[in-house]
């Protein structure tokens, strides 16, 4: 499940790759993000419409247990906008080879702290 999760996450950098990004996802998915738009054809549509980074999410740390896996990440910094980088916590359920359900809570990463613990 782990490498099923990175192996998307991976994906989402590359340029059109809609098909190479539905092979990862149950025709059910279901994305825990309020404000988007519900299932997994709007999801796709989503990542095609956006800009692709140069890079993929710069994972830091990666827990798995049974069906989960929890993925905190590093986002490149977001063109046309003064934000260095997005942290990412990614909490997915994989079934069966497939993610069926994605937890996502995504921050801009502060430019400035008043301690040194960091995001990451």
């Amino acid at each position: 499940n782990k490498l099923r999760v990175l192996g998307y996450l991976e994906a989402l950098s590359q340029e059109d790759n809609s098909q190479g990004i539905a092979s990862f996802l149950h025709p059910d998915f279901l994305l825990r993000q309020p404000g988007l738009t519900a299932g997994r054809e709007a999801w796709i549509q989503r990542l095609a419409k956006a800009r692709r980074r140069p890079e993929a999410p710069q994972v830091e740390r990666v827990v798995a247990q049974n069906d989960l896996v929890w993925v905190l990440s590093r986002v490149p910094h977001i063109l046309l906008q003064d934000v260095p980088e997005l942290a990412s916590a990614d909490l997915f359920r994989v079934r069966e080879g497939v993610i069926v359900e994605q937890w996502r809570v995504v921050q801009p990463s502060p430019r400035f702290s008043r301690n040194e613990n960091g995001l990451f």
